[in-house]
């Protein structure tokens, strides 16, 4: 049997939750303070089947067991995240994870060099960033 895709294992993670813990589900992704945002029209009133294929739409298939796990932890649902981690080899248990898709970007002319960031001699402000 093949192993199950990220997706099925957010959909049977989904399924697991009882009507009112997947309502509360929907909120807290509702509430989400990070982008992208959920538009409510999209998941209100809508079953896991496709409020999972709301999920991976927004957030990518790579990254949605990771917001799933975080959501299912804010509703105190840990042994389904804990699940779904291993289903899926998520990272988000582990504290100071980011993916690349969080990164910062930089955008450098391409008449220019990126050096890195460098603190100003006489400034406790935030880095700058030198381009050369």
């Amino acid at each position: 049997m093949a192993p199950k895709t990220k997706k099925e294992s957010i959909k049977d993670a989904l399924a697991g939750l009882g009507e009112g813990k997947f309502r509360e589900f929907v909120e807290q992704l509702l509430d989400r303070r990070e982008e992208p945002w959920v538009a409510r029209c999209d998941v209100e009133g809508q079953d896991h089947l496709r409020v999972t294929n709301v999920l991976v739409s927004a957030f990518t298939e790579a990254r949605a067991p990771q917001v799933v796990a975080e959501i299912l932890r804010k509703i105190r649902c840990n042994d389904e995240a804990e699940r779904l981690d291993k289903e899926t080899g998520g990272q988000s248990s582990q504290p100071g994870f980011r993916d690349r898709a969080s990164a910062p970007v930089v955008r450098v002319p391409p008449n220019r060099q990126y050096t890195g960031p460098t603190v100003p001699e006489d400034s406790t402000s935030e880095s700058e960033y030198d381009l050369r």
